[in-house]
């Protein structure tokens, strides 16, 4: 891909952005960055062509999954929870990857507002020490809790292999037959499982690409307010006249509205890019905690069998957690940005006090009205969104059971 962006200085954001979109990369994405990944060009075209392979496998594994509602009838009570655990969830994960690779182009001028055109007017190092942690922290807690989950469906599986003597199953599909103890079904299911594995290491790719802009979107704001309270020093440089620091206070006034402009510009594209994500996700969540109820009033409840459930349980609350939860801290972090705005030192002013206090008045006005990434047209993605999302889930299992 030729580089967007050909020369910019880079800063701590751009490399992180930078080797999250080679790992989002190699996990099965398109290039999200602003420049080519540096990989070499035969590394790049096998890679390609390997990966639309799997994805083309991981679109038939999905189908094979909705197959099994037409064809496996003679099903345990967990198989039959698995299945629609299974079947009603992976599709709809399954395309994580196709919203946001038809976004591409989107997500690549997102990234490059928001870690280099953004940052190179005013970067507090602080501020994004902390955006990069918390960045971090979301991906390897969300990786971890999908790993513990898949492995801890796999021993299950393998447990009740071991002890009783039924085939290796974990993914329920169309074919082979349950009972079916041929060599070619058990590479089939054992096939299955990794299909499975590399199913989820798509969705970590899209979650960590999802989560990661709209941790920067946070921590923009959060920029915006370090900007607007450091104008104050303005007016503490005795070098200059008042005159001059009049003048270099409403020049640098304009260019903090310019930004919130342009970070408001950033919400918008989040929002275009990443609510059908969460609009998925808030489905995905409810719906399999929903069905994991069920399946664990049902189940047999052996210590394998608790364990995949329960990690399933917390990998579903965290992820859909870690989406509303950052969500949420968008908004409150915009709603700070008025205050650092009337706290920027424009009482200072004295020749030019009127003209200052209406653009300031302005500017206000605008950064006064909610910011919000939203859902389904009316649907605030936020704190008491996700207490409501979860208490949802367990009505309707109430209702159901």
């Amino acid at each position: 891909m030729a580089d967007l962006f050909e020369r910019y200085v880079p800063n701590k954001t751009t490399d992180f952005f930078s080797k999250m979109s080679k790992l989002v990369y190699l996990v099965g994405f398109p290039n999200f960055w602003v420049e080519d990944l540096k990989f070499s060009k035969s590394f790049v075209k096998f890679y390609n062509w390997v990966s639309s392979f799997i994805n083309v496998f991981l679109y038939i594994f999905v189908c094979l999954e909705i197959g099994s509602f037409f064809t496996q009838h003679d099903l345990t009570e967990k198989q039959y929870a698995d299945r629609l655990v299974f079947g009603f969830s992976q599709p709809i994960l399954c395309l994580y990857r196709v919203i946001m690779t038809y976004h591409q182009d989107l997500v690549t001028e997102l990234l490059l507002k928001l870690s280099v055109e953004l940052k190179e007017v005013y970067n507090d190092p602080e501020i994004e020490k902390k955006m990069i942690r918390k960045a971090k922290f979301c991906s390897v807690a969300f990786l971890s809790l999908c790993a513990q989950s898949l492995v801890f469906y796999g021993y299950d599986a393998m447990m009740r292999s071991l002890q009783t003597g039924v085939p290796f199953s974990t993914v329920i599909t169309a074919w082979p037959e349950i009972q079916d103890q041929s060599d070619a079904a058990s590479v089939m299911r054992i096939a299955g499982y990794f299909a499975w594995w590399m199913l989820m290491s798509r969705v970590f790719g899209a979650y960590l690409l999802v989560v990661s802009i709209v941790v920067c979107l946070e921590y923009q704001y959060k920029n915006l307010q370090s900007y607007f309270n450091n104008l104050n020093n303005i007016f503490e440089n005795e070098k200059w006249s008042k005159h001059q620091r009049e003048l270099k206070y409403v020049e640098s006034l304009r260019v903090g509205i310019k930004l919130h402009s342009e970070t408001l510009w950033c919400t918008r594209q989040a929002q275009a890019t990443c609510s059908t994500v969460f609009e998925g996700q808030t489905l995905l969540n409810i719906c399999v905690l929903v069905l994991l109820m069920l399946q664990m009033m049902n189940s047999d409840r052996s210590l394998e069998s608790v364990f995949a459930i329960v990690t399933t349980s917390v990998a579903t609350l965290i992820s859909t957690g870690f989406f509303m939860w950052t969500a949420g801290d968008v908004t409150v972090e915009a709603s700070h940005l008025p205050m650092a705005m009337y706290c920027s030192g424009w009482h200072n002013c004295e020749q030019s006090a009127v003209a200052i206090r209406k653009l300031l008045v302005i500017a206000m006005m605008q950064a006064q009205k909610p910011v919000a990434i939203s859902g389904f047209g009316m649907v605030l993605f936020s704190y008491q969104a996700y207490l409501s999302i979860v208490k949802t889930s367990y009505s309707v299992f109430s209702v159901l059971y």
